[in-house]
């Protein structure tokens, strides 16, 4: 008879397949998200998976097709969630995760999806600001600030609620790389030009709640 670790091992492999397999995106990061969950909640090792070792440390390159600065911010919110690092290529644009192959097919999904989602709910903010009022300089930036922020409350929780602890042949791997490493608050450093708050207040409820509704971490 198997025991309780076979049974969740074969789950989260059964999710996996499903997060890469699966035409519907919000299915795919759901199902992606729920396996690290359970990957980090029982530090469950799957060993060999579709020919490749889980366990290999390697980077996964996400260059999406719009960008924006705020993507670095991001993703080091993100990353050290995920038990990953993150770093970024300004020349090419393009944003570096290093971790384990498991841990960075759940983290592409959730960090693609959270920048799809944000930046479209702040274009969508800028437009009804700009039909009222005729401009919307400082929207964007206020929506997305109150945005990162939002979803770095709940990253907190997150991280102590699961108790994630980056591994250290992780840490060893990042540290050899020679890439500009992606800095948290970046893009919060300066206050929106015209910042408005209540555009930030929106954004901070949209980045809290959105992966609670999602239930995506």
């Amino acid at each position: 008879m198997e025991n309780k670790l076979d049974i969740l091992r074969e789950k989260v492999k059964k999710l996996l397949r499903l997060s890469q397999n699966n035409p519907n995106q919000e299915e795919a990061i759901l199902a992606a998200a729920k396996a690290q969950e359970l990957i980090t909640k029982y530090n469950i090792e799957l060993g060999i998976w579709n020919e490749n070792d889980n366990r290999e440390i390697t980077k996964k390159i996400v260059k999406l097709k719009k960008w924006k600065s705020w993507q670095i911010d991001l993703s080091g919110e993100l990353s050290s969630n995920f038990r990953c690092f993150s770093a970024y290529n300004p020349n090419l644009k393009e944003i570096h995760f290093f971790g384990e192959i498991k841990d960075l097919i759940v983290l592409e999904e959730v960090f693609t999806f959270l920048f799809e989602t944000g930046d479209f709910l702040a274009n969508q903010k800028v437009y009804k600001f700009r039909k009222k009022f005729g401009s919307a300089v400082g929207i964007y930036k206020s929506f997305i600030q109150g945005f990162l922020f939002g979803i770095h409350e709940h990253m907190s929780l997150r991280t102590k609620a699961l108790m994630v602890v980056l591994q250290k042949d992780v840490i060893d791997y990042y540290e050899k790389q020679k890439f500009r490493k992606s800095l948290r608050n970046h893009y919060l450093d300066k206050k929106a030009k015209n910042f408005d708050l209540e555009s930030f207040m929106q954004g901070y409820k949209e980045g809290k709640e959105i992966l609670e509704r999602k239930k995506l971490t």
